[in-house]
């Protein structure tokens, strides 16, 4: 699904500059592509890589508490 840049800005309260300037790390990091079309960019998630991230997401949840110490030492969160 390809969406304009300018109709992801509508839904935040940031600057097109700082909109941009966040969806060029995500290109750089190949989870998204971007696509100029005349005076519009038009940007698509790299499904590939978000199913890779989530599959990450998926495990780091699962094993969060097994792994709790390795990540926090002996801090409690109430």
């Amino acid at each position: 699904m390809t969406t304009c840049v300018s109709t992801i800005a509508e839904h935040f309260e940031f600057s097109l500059p700082t909109i941009s300037k966040h969806l060029k790390e995500l290109r750089e990091a190949k989870i998204i592509t971007m696509e100029k079309k005349g005076n519009k960019i038009y940007i698509e998630p790299n499904i590939e890589i978000v199913r890779e991230l989530g599959g990450c997401f998926t495990t780091l949840t699962e094993n969060f508490e097994k792994n709790r110490e390795l990540f926090f030492g002996d801090v409690v969160f109430s």
